[in-house]
């Protein structure tokens, strides 16, 4: 009989794919700054907006797992650079975000696993774990979750150990008690690996496991998280 207790998430790509809400939460936050902002637009082009994002990332350590600071506060300075006043490009920046994150949980689960939430829910405590900055609380299925972190909430990304840590102090029970399912060989299972957690790798392009790792695979591997429940009882 399996001795699991406590299930963690990771959410992008384990539970839907995130690619698409991001393109659709972009699509939406441009086009209220094209509108509230045009010079913005007419100054940068997408990929110096990137590259500006990607060069504060390496300039404000304090940034690092502070996301939607990091999107908020790069497109500030762009304003700012526009010539608008200090309250104006706060404002806007906000809003701005504001858009994007709305947008940005608009994801479509991936098939059946709202069904497999609700299934292993009725046996065990769920969890939900992220490097991004989706809440589980804003979306539907979180009936099914009792507790969730974002790197945000805590200053640290996976394969960090606070994600797993905090969730093992929280419901006092050893690391043998708890299984992690999420789609990065690095992020999701090595990170819990590194504690003695059980891990679930949702492989769902099929790919060879990551043979320059230096550590081993998961303990269950499966290409969707709907495949989990009948394999949860082999982690005796």
């Amino acid at each position: 009989m399996s001795t699991i207790k406590v299930i963690s998430f990771d959410l992008d790509d384990t539970l839907w794919a995130v690619k698409p809400a991001l393109i659709r939460a972009e699509k939406l936050s441009t086009a209220f700054l094209a509108e509230w902002c045009p010079e913005l637009h007419l100054r940068f082009s997408f990929e110096d907006i990137n590259e500006r994002r990607i060069g504060l990332y390496k300039a404000r350590p304090d940034l690092r797992h502070q996301i939607s600071k990091l999107r908020t506060e790069s497109v500030r300075l762009m304003i700012l650079e526009c010539g608008y006043s200090d309250t104006e490009a706060q404002r806007l920046a906000e809003e701005a975000f504001a858009i994007f994150i709305k947008g940005r949980h608009d994801v479509t689960l991936y098939p059946g696993v709202e069904q497999c939430l609700q299934q292993l829910h009725g046996s065990h405590t769920l969890v939900a774990l992220t490097n991004g900055n989706a809440d589980v609380r804003r979306l539907d299925i979180a009936r099914f979750f009792d507790f969730s972190l974002k790197a945000e909430d805590i200053n640290s990304s996976k394969p960090a150990a606070p994600h797993f840590e905090l969730t093992l102090r929280r419901y006092g029970i050893e690391a043998e008690h708890m299984l992690h399912v999420g789609d990065h060989a690095v992020h999701d299972v090595f990170g819990a690996q590194q504690l003695g957690i059980k891990t679930a790798w949702v492989n769902a392009k099929g790919a060879d496991w990551p043979s320059d790792l230096g550590h081993g695979p998961a303990d269950l591997e499966v290409d969707s998280v709907t495949k989990l429940p009948p394999l949860i009882s082999q982690l005796a």
